[in-house]
């Protein structure tokens, strides 16, 4: 039996108590002491690889792949039997720590798969609850609130001019239709449409005030201003519904019905401006000029109009080609068919812009929806951490031995799972007499270095070589797994032809010595 560490043998070993693993690797308790001690301080990572345990001194990277041991770790029992009573509480808390390490983890693992479902259903769909506030807080914020069209900043004063200016980005936008006009509204104030329509309320209600030489409507009473905002807030209610569901709709102005009230509207007129604008959608177009009476049938349709081109074709001064009425019939076509087109692509745009606004506070929804998750879902992850943590502990409580005389008794040792022990709170060693032991062949050793030192020393003053103390020194030191393996430099060096003459002397400046010894003690 030879300590796979320190290579002591059985004479050298004496009292001191071993613990072998199960490949029949033997470690000695001061060694094993040592071995736990730098297992026990090495990184969180290499501790995580063999999950907090001891293995055998012989699974080290020092040794080579081939060579190292298969066996499992050893057993908390067997820790806490070999080593003394520091070097296991030190082991106790890093595998505690570690523990408690992966129970966190997994808690946080199993919550953030539970926080990705949520997410992506929260994604995916939004519920209607969830849309109807969405819808809400939009009309709110966007058509309800007076604010600049550029910064969004909200106001509420009116100083009796229509063509205003931000205080914050200095933005000139129309009062009448919050229409962002660049630096000044002025110009716009004139040619805008819900302008004219306020100004014709205004004079039949007999609400105008003096424009001061600038042209009609610039200037207006505080209730001309309330009447331009409620057909504003009147226009963009309808243009943002026109596209909704007549349901959702419904619910969302009875969810308004406050706001609306406050601000002088009504769920009628919003619903009665709806069914308008549909109507006005749906129309067909109304043909452009028609036909002398009596005359359906025979008036070619290349002929305009005109009285004279009747009467021209009827008494056949008039011939059948194209003249300017024709030409001037064209191109109010041309212009019709222009302005048609012009109005069913801003129809689609608004259509579009609709749509991407749906799905932005869809968006957002969503986004706010997965914030609250995340907030809740961190306050259970916090709580269920808490309580796994507290279990585990009670646990370990629960498993501390009641009798640890075992652990002195290798006979009465008994097979069972991995115990975690705390020696700090008992104050008791496993093994009362390893640390005498190892005391005494700690001393031991340093008296056989101290006369081995003398012996030199007084050797080399008085030239007088003593054999034993030559033996001593050429017998090899057995290798130890903690020391670093050479280098191949190192290596290369000590087999160049250099050192090997330096070998050859010192061997045979050895031999000089021997026979010289010999002659001593002949004579």
């Amino acid at each position: 039996m030879r300590c796979c560490v320190c290579y002591s043998d059985e004479t050298e070993l004496g009292d001191c108590e071993v613990i072998e693993c199960a490949s029949g690797h033997v470690t000695c308790a001061e060694c094993f002491n040592e071995h736990v001690k730098v297992e026990t301080a090495k990184g969180a990572g290499e501790r995580e690889k063999r999950n907090g345990n001891i293995m055998c001194p012989m699974f080290s990277e020092a040794v080579p792949k081939e060579q190292r041991c298969p066996a499992k770790a050893f057993d908390d029992r067997d820790v806490a039997r070999f080593c003394e009573a520091e070097t296991f509480n030190e082991y106790n808390r890093q595998k505690l720590a570690l523990k408690e390490k992966q129970i966190v983890e997994q808690v946080e693992k199993d919550f953030e798969e539970r926080l990705a479902r949520e997410k992506k259903r929260a994604m995916e769909t939004s519920s209607a609850e969830e849309k109807l506030r969405l819808a809400k807080e939009h009309v709110i914020e966007k058509v309800l609130t007076l604010s600049c069209p550029r910064c969004e900043q909200a106001f509420v004063d009116f100083d009796g001019c229509f063509a205003l200016r931000c205080a914050r980005c200095q933005a000139g936008f129309c009062a009448y239709c919050l229409a962002d006009c660049g630096r000044d509204a002025h110009a716009h104030i004139g040619g805008c449409e819900l302008g004219k329509q306020v100004t014709k309320w205004a004079q039949k209600n007999k609400s105008t005030v003096n424009n001061r030489g600038h042209p009609p409507g610039t200037y207006g009473s505080p209730a001309a201003f309330d009447e331009s905002q409620r057909l504003r807030r009147l226009r963009d209610l309808t243009s943002y519904f026109e596209l909704k569901e007549e349901k959702f709709v419904t619910e969302v102005l009875d969810a308004l019905e406050k706001e609306l009230k406050d601000l002088n509207l009504t769920k009628k007129d919003v619903q009665k401006s709806l069914v308008a604008l549909k109507k006005s959608r749906n129309k067909p177009q109304k043909k452009k000029g028609g036909r002398a009476r009596g005359m359906e049938d025979d008036i070619p349709a290349e002929h305009g109009h005109n009285p004279l081109d009747i009467l021209g074709m009827m008494f056949g001064i008039m011939d059948h080609a194209p003249g300017r009425q024709r030409q001037r019939e064209q191109q109010r076509i041309e212009e019709a068919r222009r302005r048609q087109a012009l109005e069913e692509e801003r129809i689609q745009q608004r259509e579009d812009k609709q749509r991407r606004l749906g799905r932005i506070n869809d968006a957002f929804g969503a986004m706010k929806k997965v914030r609250d998750l995340e907030a809740k879902y961190q306050q259970d992850k916090d709580a269920a951490i808490k309580a796994s943590l507290e279990d585990f502990r009670e646990k370990v409580r629960h498993e501390q031995p009641q009798m640890r005389n075992n652990y002195n008794n290798k006979n009465n040792e008994k097979p069972g799972e991995a115990v975690v022990i705390d020696l700090a709170s008992s104050g008791e060693k496993p093994n009362p007499n390893a640390g005498k032991l190892r005391a005494e062949r700690r001393a031991k050793r340093e008296r056989e270095a101290a006369e081995a030192k003398r012996r030199i020393e007084a050797a080399t003053k008085d030239n007088v070589i003593d054999l034993d103390l030559i033996e001593s020194q050429q017998s090899p030191s057995p290798p130890s797994l903690f020391r670093a393996k050479p280098s191949s430099a190192n290596r290369k060096r000590a087999a160049s032809p250099v050192n090997n003459r330096n070998s050859a002397k010192k061997k045979r400046v050895a031999q000089q010595s021997n026979d010289s010894q010999e002659a001593i003690v002949l004579d």
